[in-house]
């Protein structure tokens, strides 16, 4: 189907920005970490998940067409990253202890203007990164109609960071100065497009019912 084409697509687009974001951090290129110059920076665990993210997104569309192979290899151990890595992030930022597992592969130069607690996502960050992981969980489950309301809030928490760097206000891209780190534009707009993913899904889902 078409628009399964599309999903699939948007997958991959997403692992490919992801892992562009790994290169750049790994080799310190400034222009593969961020759209603009002096914006603020996709963190490396960010960019980590966002390839398992662009796996999972992948997998549901391969699961709509019963192709069996991407959900049972892939599937489980994106989830399993994902939650590793942004439920551990999400439970330290809540309860206010330094978990490690930020700086665990990069160390974020001090002083970083973008953070607070250096290499850490913003929370909304880690909160859609968990609705994805809880997608991925969902499908394995067989529930397939939850991907709409799912798709909508990822889109919609991205949205509005990508809507406040177009109007400079710090504030809807979750910047609040000792309690949250901002989230990056390319990591917003990646957002929106596993969003666009999931509800494609979703509408796939409802036709075929």
């Amino acid at each position: 189907m078409a628009k399964l084409k599309i999903v699939k697509i948007l997958a991959l687009f997403v692992m490919v920005a992801g892992l562009l974001v790994v290169v750049g951090w790994i080799f310190d290129i400034g222009f593969l970490k961020s759209i603009l110059p002096n914006l603020v920076t996709m963190k490396f665990t960010t960019a980590l998940c966002f390839i398992a993210s662009g796996f999972v997104l992948y997998s549901i569309a391969e699961e709509q067409k019963e192709s069996l192979f991407a959900v049972q290899a892939i599937l489980p151990s994106a989830i399993l990253l994902i939650l590793l890595l942004m439920a551990t992030s999400f439970i330290s930022a809540v309860f206010g202890f330094n978990a490690g597992i930020d700086n665990i592969f990069i160390q974020e130069k001090a002083g970083a203007i973008n953070t607070f607690i250096s290499g850490r996502p913003s929370i909304p960050t880690m909160f859609n990164f968990i609705l994805i992981a809880v997608s991925g969980i969902l499908t394995l489950s067989g529930f397939k109609k939850h991907l709409l309301w799912l798709g909508i809030v990822v889109m919609l928490i991205g949205s509005v960071a990508t809507l406040g760097y177009i109007i400079n206000q710090p504030l809807l891209y979750y910047l609040i100065v000792g309690i949250n780190t901002a989230m990056a534009l390319n990591t917003a707009i990646l957002f929106i497009l596993i969003g666009i993913g999931f509800i494609l899904c979703e509408k796939t889902v409802s036709k075929q019912n």
